[in-house]
């Protein structure tokens, strides 16, 4: 089991996530108390969204639960 991301770790990997994927806005990327491959799923998700061009509702964050 791998350790739960730190708001900095989210933040410093947020950033990275946005420069690559600039569709990506603040919204699609909140941070959660979980580990970085949970989070990472749920962005993909998203990015599967916009990529589909369906309307974007944050399906990942609004199913997801700690």
């Amino acid at each position: 089991m791998e350790d739960v991301l730190t708001p900095e770790q989210w933040n410093d990997l947020r950033i990275e996530l946005k420069q690559k994927h600039p569709e990506l806005k603040d919204a699609d990327l909140p941070y959660y108390e979980a580990e970085e491959e949970d989070m990472l799923s749920m962005i993909d998700y998203t990015l599967q969204m916009y990529k589909d061009g369906t309307d974007h509702i944050n399906h990942a964050v609004s199913t997801y639960s700690c």
